[in-house]
């Protein structure tokens, strides 16, 4: 109860400061830490209730609810969780490719504009609700049955869990892992290139050149700008990278886990004891509690707009 009443508040908070935050708004990272909110809250909300119930009750689904809100449960379970890795893995490439070229590209990326982070977040939450549906409008469907061996679960065959664990899951994962690789290589390439640059380009001076001096003066301070913003954007992604590492932490044990029962079928649902689907289960919806903590504690923008919200709450009490 403690981790959905967090994960729903903390969430809510994040979306009000996106949107009371000026310099928020203009970041096009903002839209996708906002869509992020947005599938946290979808979790919380939506995912967990049905979750708690049912592990209170050893797993089992409670008959009162019917399968049409087993439906509805594992609809959105199968929206959310890959709706939230998919919004980091955009995260991680517009990071990417702000820091890629770092003589040329030191704002925003040229390619991501507002209008086209809108364009992959809808992208993003349509695929996820198509690929949800699947099992529910029968492809690669079992049966009519969603509620097996007392438990609410998609009701597909082995190949299908597969082939969306891998596509919605494994493969952002993996392709997250190389980016962050890729940033640590160029972050530990350039660090030092604008100072070394910058003191050589004052020993060829000449003093008596005025002009010269205006020049090299000039080209030092574009440089010393540059490498502010090379600073910052390091620090951005290092933000997006601490984020990304705990989903995987939160998700990777219960994902996996999920895979081989699924393969295995069900035998293996009885041989995995309740206590451990609980913490699994537990671990994976942490995550949810744990994004807005996380922004706030690596990026001022939102620490300042939480105690502006603060500030406004305490004068109206």
């Amino acid at each position: 109860v403690i981790v959905i009443v967090s994960a729903i508040v903390g969430n809510v908070l994040v979306c009000i400061a996106v949107c009371i935050s000026s310099s928020l708004r203009r970041a096009t990272s903002s839209y996708f830490i906002f869509s992020l909110a947005l599938s946290d809250i979808g979790t919380a909300s939506l995912s967990m209730p049905f979750d708690l119930e049912a592990l209170t009750l050893s797993g089992c689904w409670p008959k009162g609810r019917g399968e049409g809100l087993c439906i509805v449960w594992t609809v959105t379970y199968l929206i959310t969780v890959p709706t939230s890795i998919l919004n980091l893995f955009a995260l991680s490439v517009d990071r990417y490719k702000t820091l890629r070229d770092p003589w040329d590209r030191f704002k925003e990326s040229p390619s991501m504009t507002p209008r086209r982070a809108v364009a992959i977040i809808v992208f993003i939450w349509v695929y996820c609700l198509l690929f949800a549906l699947v099992p529910v409008l029968g492809v690669q469907y079992y049966g009519p049955q969603t509620l097996l061996y007392g438990r609410c679960i998609f009701n597909i065959s082995p190949t299908t869990s597969m082939v969306s664990s891998f596509l919605n899951f494994y493969l952002p994962m993996f392709a997250m892992c190389w980016i962050y690789y890729r940033i640590y290589q160029i972050a530990h390439t350039q660090y030092n290139i604008p100072t070394g640059l910058e003191k050589h380009d004052y020993s060829i001076v000449k003093p008596t050149s005025s002009l010269s001096q205006i020049g090299a003066d000039k080209k030092s301070g574009i440089r010393k700008k540059r490498y502010r913003v090379f600073v910052k954007n390091t620090k951005a992604a290092r933000t997006i990278a601490i984020i990304v590492s705990a989903y995987l932490t939160c998700w990777v044990p219960f994902t996996t886990i999920s895979i081989v029962v699924n393969l295995c079928e069900g035998p293996c649902w009885d041989a995995i004891p309740n206590a451990v689907w609980a913490v699994l289960m537990l671990v994976g919806y942490l995550n949810s509690a744990l994004n807005p903590l996380l922004f706030s504690h690596q990026n001022p923008h939102f620490r300042r707009a939480y105690r502006r919200m603060l500030r406004a709450l305490c004068s109206c009490c």
